[in-house]
């Protein structure tokens, strides 16, 4: 743990592990687009994605990827996952290898042929039982601003259909019966 407490997880390490992947795993892989490492937002769901911008393709890792706690095998899963996207021409400047970038589990199969198969599993088996974990302990102002935004929802919405002047759906579920004759509406056009 000491080890991974010094190590600096930047650009450069991302580039480094990038780098790594491909002269290992990617050898093969077409020349499409230039490609350019950063990290991205904290988030709960999305670990990576790639995309086009100025006629490079950006990679972009979740920022929580920058904690050392995060095992180098998650990371290395996840930039090989879109190296995948990439080698199938999603993003890349590349020819297109399959209509949808998930389509029937390429990707997992593809990392499988290239010798990534016991990562990906490794890195699924981390995430499904730390992650969640994790990163509520990094983001507990994303989610208290989440929570605060819900409430605040809420409350409005109680106010609002407490006040008499507003209607509540049974309201306007009569309003549609009583407008529909006039209109010439059928019911399955009425309000759910």
């Amino acid at each position: 743990a000491g080890a991974r407490a010094l190590e600096k997880r930047d650009r450069a390490w991302l580039e480094a592990r990038v780098a790594y992947l491909i002269a290992n795993h990617f050898r093969d892989m077409g020349k499409g687009y230039p490609i350019v490492l950063e990290f991205g937002s904290r988030s709960r769901r999305c670990l990576g994605s790639i995309a086009v911008r100025n006629g490079r393709s950006v990679i972009r890792i979740n920022q929580l990827f920058s904690d050392p706690e995060v095992p180098q095998y998650v990371v290395d899963e996840t930039l090989a996952h879109e190296l995948v996207h990439y080698l199938h021409g999603f993003a890349s400047g590349l020819p297109r290898q399959h209509e949808n970038p998930h389509q029937g589990g390429v990707v997992e199969r593809e990392l499988e042929m290239r010798g990534l198969g016991e990562v990906h599993r490794k890195a699924k088996v981390w995430r499904n039982a730390h992650w969640e974990a994790f990163y509520n302990s990094r983001c507990s102002d994303l989610l208290e601003g989440r929570n605060r935004r819900k409430q605040s929802t809420t409350d409005k919405w109680e106010a609002f259909l407490s006040n008499p002047r507003h209607r509540t759906a049974n309201d306007l579920q009569r309003a549609f019966q009583r407008m529909k004759g006039a209109l010439q509406m059928e019911d399955s056009l009425a309000v759910q």
